[in-house]
């Protein structure tokens, strides 16, 4: 039972609620994100010929026939989850993989089956395969090798401090090895690790070693260092480009012929003179690491920007592999039985396969199509705020058209309406409120209380709300955006989201108002697993209401404030979303995408009784040319999902979806579709889901 006393009013809300408990059957969550495009390269792997393969934070391994210009799913073997560090053996064509729960994986078939190796000591830990060794590193663990004849792994070098443990690890021809550290030199291993030799004592941050054949290149934050002689004598390099900032990563041809990736521009740099000058190639796509495999063929990797390659030694450039880290890629919708991530990638297969719109494979490398930032849920309507253009895309991504123009200004933030209204606010880097009404097709332009607001919410009954992250707070508008006033009774968030629970309920981390945000009142949240930080919340039409949280996913019956941890998922979660089926999807920050049928939290209702029986009319008039009425009638108050599908099954309409309290409610369907087009003639059913159970009313349009 939870009482809960707001003392502006003298308001009580009581929820008469039994702690709930998850359903007995094996909760089990699952990984859908393998087949996504991913970001976070971890290495890029020239197998042989044209193969290539790459490891992903998140999304496992991928592999190429093609020089890396088209990429497929690989992995068999390998857990859910994302490849933290990529090794190959090329003597014995062996490719070694750490996952993202420190297990190391091996792999003879260039990336296609894996078997499990060992764990390594700890979390964060990378790998280098050192011929014959296979060494495992951190800068707080220290310096492992694995030992085949105790199949374990043995600690070889930990420093007193994490500034003498190892950044990076590179082999020479002859076998010496090199530990640069985080920042208190380099090393020098002439028996596989087990004694150093300090060949560059110095405090400079080492950002990385390289050898190439009998040079030893060292990158610092002060300057490029080569030696020829295995680190006995070193010569002193500029940095590539203008801007005095470190390389990002190297290649060496021989000791005249290097490219180096500058760090600022994220261009790649060439010289002809053993680093004496450097010149730009022709500018390209941003990077955070390289790979040249001959013959004026490159590969670079963002984590933002995907997997880019070109043939004619950066002349033109093509995006081999999009990045699912995009503006608003945390957003997680789901439409009908698909599911939408960041409005860039959509999934028709509960994760089995994912394509990103609009679609392109491959094209020139550009970023001048619309970035989808936001999703008007239930109504079929993409909007993206791109520059000072708000455009629209009514065909799921496939083409878009420009709606608003807020030129010369641009659009910083928005807000869409996602039930039934089919309203829609924004705000430009000039404070100025925008809203759309769908009974009017208006826009205003009044002055917002907060410029560059990075937040706004939109409510069922038109109350507007816009987050003032310099001040930590919110402002409230219910005569769309003319006037406003301060919500002071808690602060903002940048990480958390605002959630209509039922009209005139919204929830907001630990709070929860019941008169539309007018005030707000913080709740004894208690669950059962620590968790300091709700990012989501989202509820379900069995009563079930789950939180995402800095340590995976929390559910309770309604608006108990017991809350039980889902199981296996631990991680930072950014969004949630629930299908029409039942099944619960969850956004990760670092670990993709996450599917689970969470079942049915068991409590007792919010109204001391079973659950009521419910009932729907007939639609009157049927058939019907412009629209019809029924009525839905309720035993007891619960959540009500009430659509229209046409004769394939489809969801084409959406009329009421939420909480509705006992008593009979009328509704008018008016033949209009979710994106707001009329359907055409043909038969319908009008579907009522509530408390697990459906009733249907079939009509029929005519023209």
């Amino acid at each position: 039972m939870s009482f809960i006393l707001r003392s502006s009013n003298i308001v009580v809300y009581l929820l008469m609620l039994a702690a709930g408990t998850l359903s007995a059957q094996t909760l089990e969550w699952r990984n859908i994100s393998g087949a996504m495009h991913a970001a976070g390269t971890t290495e890029f792997i020239h197998t042989s010929g044209t193969n290539v393969v790459t490891g992903m934070i998140p999304g496992g391994v991928f592999r190429s026939t093609d020089h890396g210009f088209t990429w497929m799913k690989a992995g068999g073997g390998l857990p859910d989850g994302g490849i933290t560090s990529l090794q190959y053996d090329r003597s014995n064509r062996i490719l070694y993989a750490i996952t993202s729960n420190a297990s190391v994986f091996v792999c003879d078939d260039e990336g296609s089956t894996w078997y499990r190796h060992s764990s390594v000591p700890g979390g964060d830990m990378h790998l280098f395969f050192g011929a014959p060794y296979l060494y495992a590193y951190s800068d707080v663990l220290g310096l492992y090798k694995y030992s085949d004849a105790t199949q374990s792994w043995e600690l070889l070098y930990k420093g007193s401090s994490y500034e003498f443990n190892p950044a990076d690890l590179a082999q020479s021809v002859g076998g010496a090895l090199f530990m640069g550290t985080v920042s208190k030199g380099l090393y020098r291993s002439n028996d596989a690790g087990t004694t150093w030799d300090n060949v560059w004592p110095n405090d400079f941050p080492i950002l990385g070693v390289d050898c190439f054949e009998s040079l030893v290149l060292l990158n610092t934050e002060n300057g490029i260092r080569v030696s020829e002689d295995l680190g006995d004598t070193w010569e002193a390099l500029p940095h590539p480009g203008t801007s005095g900032q470190p390389a990002l990563d190297f290649f060496a041809f021989d000791r005249e012929s290097m490219l180096a990736l500058e760090a600022e521009t994220q261009q790649i740099y060439h010289t002809t003179d053993g680093g004496q000058s450097w010149h730009p190639y022709p500018a390209g796509p941003r990077m955070e690491r390289f790979h040249f495999l001959g013959n004026g063929y490159f590969l670079g990797s963002h984590y933002a920007d995907g997997i880019t390659a070109t043939t004619d030694w950066g002349a033109t450039w093509y995006t081999s592999m999009h990045s699912m880290v995009e503006k608003g890629a945390a957003s997680i919708h789901g439409i009908g039985d698909n599911i939408l991530v960041g409005g860039r990638y959509i999934t028709t297969d509960f994760g089995d396969t994912w394509m990103r719109y609009p679609e392109q494979s491959p094209q020139p490398w550009t970023d001048t199509e619309p970035m989808p930032m936001f999703y008007a849920h239930h109504l079929g309507a993409w909007y993206s705020a791109h520059d000072n253009q708000l455009w629209l895309s009514t065909d799921q991504g496939d083409t878009w058209n420009t709606v608003f123009d807020v030129a010369p200004e641009n659009i910083t933030s928005y807000a869409v309406q996602r039930h039934i209204a089919r309203d829609l606010a924004i705000c430009t880097d000039a404070g100025i409120l925008y809203y759309f009404n769908s009974s009017t097709s208006s826009a205003g332009g009044y002055n917002s209380p907060v410029l560059l607001p990075e937040y706004m919410f939109l409510t069922s009954g038109r109350v507007l709300f816009i987050a003032d992250a310099m001040n930590n707070m919110f402002y409230r508008s219910t005569d769309q955006g003319a006037s406003w006033e301060a919500v002071a009774d808690f602060e903002y968030s940048y990480d958390a989201e605002m959630y209509e629970y039922e009209p005139g309920v919204i929830l907001f981390r630990d709070y929860l108002s019941i008169d539309n945000g007018l005030t707000w009142a913080k709740r004894d949240l208690q669950f059962d697993v620590p968790a300091d930080q709700i990012t989501a919340i989202v509820s379900d039409l069995r009563g079930n209401t789950f939180y995402g949280t800095n340590n995976g996913v929390y559910a309770a019956y309604k608006l108990d404030d017991n809350l039980q941890h889902m199981g296996e998922l631990t991680h930072w979660v950014s969004d949630l979303t629930v299908l029409p089926n039942g099944l619960l999807a969850a956004s990760t920050d670092f670990d993709g995408i996450w599917l689970t049928d969470p079942g049915t939290i068991t409590g007792t209702p919010e109204v001391p009784s079973a659950a009521g029986s419910f009932s729907v009319s007939a639609a009157y008039p049927n058939p019907f040319v412009s629209a019809t009425d029924f009525d839905v009638h309720l035993d007891s108050r619960d959540v009500v999902h009430v659509a229209v599908f046409d004769a394939l099954g489809r969801e084409v309409a959406v009329v009421h979806s939420g909480m509705l309290n006992p008593g009979t409610h009328n509704y008018t369907w008016d033949g209009v579709s979710m994106s707001g087009q009329s359907v055409p003639a043909g038969r319908y059913m009008i579907r009522v889901m509530s408390g697990g159970n459906a009733k249907t009313s079939r009509v029929v349009k005519v023209n």
